[in-house]
């Protein structure tokens, strides 16, 4: 894991001035020719493990279609298991605010196609999830959170606490922690062990597309050039469907 505290939030001062309204608007900033929503697979879990469903398979169990404004409450009926009728199609449901380790990893090796910076990556973490967790250089490093009051601790065999004022970036009246990275660090869980949580919004340092998973939702928004968001959609082991910013 490469993935490092940054010491000051102006790498992340461009989205605020870029934000937009509409069913996007608190997941990418405006100005990409396209757009894309990923939706997180439910999953059918067995004793074999857990393999992923997808959406569309689920609405047509159920009747419907899956369309780019489509809430997973619907399609499912209320959340209601395939098993109650009678069809052994899913148990678990999508995850909320985070990507999986595996869909974030196939989201990054198709973006690593489509910019000149994939060594060079912006990362924010909401500063809310518990165990929040990172590495600086020779250090793992956690943050506590505590009302308004946030600190660096530095994890480790020593006794001694080192506590130093955090960074955080707010966006919509939300305080994100921001991290650096590369394209392969997409897929790092930034929380202590067992539990996981990725990075909620990442892009590169060219800013050629931007990647967003709210904290409440199961889908990631993603924006880009027309030829990035074409090559997601196609990409046959993500469920990605074209969006509009007024959608």
């Amino acid at each position: 894991m490469s993935i490092v505290v940054c010491d000051v939030p102006d790498p992340a001062d461009w989205i605020r001035k870029s934000w937009v309204k509409g069913l996007l608007a608190e997941a990418v900033p405006g100005g990409f020719e396209a757009y894309a929503r990923v939706l997180h697979p439910a999953g059918f879990e067995d004793r074999a493990g857990l393999r992923p469903v997808t959406w569309g398979t689920v609405a047509t169990l159920h009747g419907h279609e899956v369309h780019a404004d489509s809430r997973w409450d619907d399609i499912a009926e209320s959340a209601v298991t395939a098993e109650s009728s009678g069809a052994s199609i899913w148990n678990r449901k999508p995850v909320e605010g985070s990507l999986s380790p595996e869909t974030a990893g196939v989201l990054g090796r198709v973006l690593a196609n489509h910019t000149t910076t994939p060594v060079i990556v912006w990362l924010c973490a909401w500063d809310g999830w518990a165990g929040l967790r990172w590495v600086t250089p020779g250090r793992e490093v956690g943050l506590l959170a505590t009302g308004r009051r946030r600190e660096r601790v530095w994890w480790g065999d020593s006794p001694k606490t080192e506590r130093i004022p955090l960074p955080t970036v707010q966006l919509l009246g939300r305080e994100y922690v921001l991290l650096r990275g590369s394209i392969a660090d997409v897929g790092q869980s930034v929380v202590e062990p067992p539990g996981w949580q990725l990075t909620n919004l990442w892009w590169p340092d060219d800013r050629s597309w931007f990647v967003s998973t709210p904290i409440d939702g199961r889908s990631t928004f993603v924006g880009g050039s027309e030829a990035c968001i074409e090559a997601l959609i196609r990409t046959e082991s993500v469920e990605a469907l074209a969006v509009q910013t007024s959608t």
